[in-house]
This record gives C-alpha cells, structure tokens and sequence, in this order.
C-alpha cells in the first residue's frame, strides 16, 4: 500500500507555485507593452497648506486572465528575472510623459516621483535614461523625485553617490 507523505504533498504544492512563478515571469516580459501595466498616483500633500505638491507613482499590473497581481508579488519577480530595468524604465519614461501633461494644464503643476530599484541604479548609463525621459517628454527636471529604497543605498552607498552625482 502506497502512502502519500507529508513531503509529497509540499512537493505537488512548490512545483505548483514554481509553475505559477514561471508563467508569471513569462507574462511579465511583454506586460507593459501589452498595456497591462497600470500608472496610478497618489497625492502626497502638504500639511499647512493643504496643496498637492507631489504624486507618488504606483505600478499596477492588470493581468488578463488574474486579475490585478500586486506589487509585492510582480516587482520581485521582475528584480529577481531582470526585467526590472526595462519595466522601471517604461514607468520613468510614462510618469514623465504624464506629469508634463500636467505641467501644461496647470498653473501649480505637483512633482512626480518614481521609486528606481538598487538594478536600476547600478546600471550603466542610469542618468542618460532620465536625461532621455525628460527630454523626451518635455517635463522640466525640477518636476521629477526618484526616490531611492534605503536597501539601494546600503548595497553599494559609492555606486549610488557617482549615479546620481551624474544626475546634477
């Protein structure tokens, strides 16, 4: 008589996960140019006077057949399948794109700002893809933040300095 153990049965349940972890990864590649990549914005205002100053950039993914797939699921697998660079650079270019849309509607236009990965800035040339997302949508500098996980900043602290030295 075969008995099924209790390691069998965490095994069925990591391979299912592993499958699931794959098909994801495989959607991912083309979700941002299938329009599946959703920007929304959330107003950071101020306190004394009430004003939007700024708008925080939130990346959703609308998956066609799962529904939205939360941040805290899809940018680690993105980091972890190097696919965070091409992915944090189409949320640069379309947050830039966006905020100078409304740079042109309003008299008292907010800030944008980006979270960029601990991948995005090691990578070579980091600052001429900002310069790129800037000077392709018109938006002037002063309107984008990157904001910079901690994590990125304890990783490599001399990296990071040169990176954003460049940005000056």
């Amino acid at each position: 008589k075969a008995q099924i153990g209790e390691g069998q049965f965490y095994q069925a349940e990591h391979d299912k996960e592993l499958q699931q972890r794959k098909r994801l990864t495989r959607d991912l590649r083309s979700a941002s140019r299938r329009d599946q990549i959703r920007l929304h914005y959330h107003p950071l205002v101020e306190g004394h006077s009430g004003r939007v100053s700024a708008v925080e950039t939130l990346a959703r993914w609308a998956h066609p057949e799962l529904g939205n797939v939360p941040p805290v699921e899809f940018v680690p697998l993105a980091e972890s399948s190097g696919q965070i660079v091409p992915l944090g650079e189409w949320i640069l270019r379309r947050a830039c794109r966006d905020a100078a849309t409304w740079h042109k509607l309003s008299p008292t236009p907010p800030r944008v700002a980006v979270n960029v990965s601990a991948t995005q800035l090691r990578q070579k040339g980091f600052d001429q893809v900002v310069a790129k997302a800037l000077a392709e949508s018109g938006l002037p500098p002063a309107f984008l933040e990157l904001e910079i996980a901690e994590t990125a900043l304890i990783e490599n602290i001399e990296r990071v300095r040169t990176g954003l030295e460049l940005l000056e």
